[in-house]
């Protein structure tokens, strides 16, 4: 937990003056981590709605192929993590940290991020329950993956992230061929043949932790964007230059997974969009929605200087853990107590009770996520 100087009062969203860190990036994070602990804002029992079903089925994961809202949270988070990087570990090598002293700290970091994850997976389990399936395990393993690259510049991180996807691929079809399966078969693939053979638990969502290769290179992708960010070109060329690639990758992401329904047209399909395998497809198409998210956030708050509105969003950015642990752990709590205040609103609007739950748990969230700002409490890793 980091406390600010108490001579450094709190001044809206203005920039840290240590220069290591941007506002639209702990606003972009804010508001993946307000998408994430929103619990799909209660519109699950929508989903066959005339009116909203559109809207409902957007905050649901797909079953299998495909892509919604909802299935882009964790890629932003990777995303985020990725372009983070090159800021931080610039201004540690400009108060003259060893490379050795850096990587010290990444694996510290991916310790605690592992140890936090497996604590919440066992809580919810009720006892010991080790898996690296969770959003904190495979930002951990793949942060290291990254860091081994950070230091090597662009081209060679943009080469080990194809590399990585390249080889993701590789395993499944190498695996399906000699099984004689198809190779992205749900629970028989080459990702479940790993969880199997290291005795670790299998997912009942389908997901494997071999999804830390290609989701390192989401890791990668975002740390592209932070090299961007933080070299010497104008920030409405790095914007753009976002905004094309974002284009490039959803195009891309969308040829390789054989259109994905976008419109009523068809061709082979090369590797599937399944983001419970996080197929290369899928990651390349989710990298495309996170460079244009990115771009927004940037051009509105740092080309225009528009702060006012990333407010909300920055207040949960820079505390973006407390904030995972508050849901992850007090969630039912938070639904119970505020449960006892809108009872009358099942016989009035029962279709919009849940959202209006919902609406209030992420309100309860965001308050306390207010006051640790107000007293300058962060809670890093």
């Amino acid at each position: 937990m980091n406390r600010p100087p108490a001579d450094k009062p709190p001044s809206g969203v203005a920039k840290p003056p240590s220069g290591d860190r941007l506002v639209s990036l702990d606003a972009y994070r804010g508001f993946t981590m307000l998408a994430m602990v929103s619990a799909g804002m209660g519109l699950a029992h929508l989903r066959g709605d005339a009116q909203w079903g559109w809207l409902a089925d957007q905050f649901e994961h797909r079953a299998w192929e495909g892509c919604t809202f909802w299935d882009l949270i964790q890629p932003s988070f990777m995303f985020i993590v990725g372009v983070a990087m090159p800021l931080s570990f610039a201004v540690r090598q400009s108060r003259g940290e060893t490379w050795l002293w850096q990587f010290m700290h990444a694996v510290k970091r991916a310790v605690l991020l592992v140890a936090l994850g497996v604590y919440l997976d066992s809580y919810a389990q009720g006892t010991l329950f080790v898996q690296f399936i969770r959003v904190l395990q495979q930002i951990a393993l793949g942060y290291l993956v990254a860091f081994v690259v950070l230091h090597l510049g662009p081209k060679v991180q943009a080469a080990t992230a194809v590399f990585l996807l390249v080889g993701h691929t590789a395993a499944y079809l190498l695996y399906g061929n000699a099984m004689g399966i198809a190779p992205w078969t749900a629970g028989n693939n080459v990702g479940v043949y790993l969880d199997n053979y290291f005795r670790l638990p299998l997912s009942q969502g389908n997901y494997v932790t071999f999804n830390f290769v290609s989701s390192a290179a989401t890791i990668l992708i975002g740390v592209l964007a932070g090299e961007l960010l933080r070299g010497p070109i104008q920030p409405r060329q790095k914007t753009q230059i976002l905004l094309l690639a974002g284009v490039g990758c959803l195009l891309v992401g969308w040829l390789l997974s054989g259109g994905n329904g976008w419109i009523p047209v068809s061709f082979p399909t090369a590797i599937p969009m399944i983001k419970r395998l996080w197929t290369a497809s899928f990651a390349v198409y989710a990298a495309g929605w996170t460079f244009v998210m990115l771009a927004l956030f940037y051009m509105i708050i740092e080309v225009l200087s528009f702060h006012v509105w990333a407010f909300p969003f920055v207040v949960v950015g820079m505390n973006s853990i407390a904030m995972y642990m508050l849901a992850s752990l007090f969630r039912p709590w938070m639904v119970r107590s505020i449960d006892l205040f809108v009872e009358d609103a099942q016989g009035t609007y029962p279709a919009y009770k849940p959202v209006l739950i919902a609406a209030l748990v992420l309100f309860g969230f965001w308050l306390i996520c207010l006051w640790l700002y107000l007293k300058r409490l962060f809670f890093k890793v």
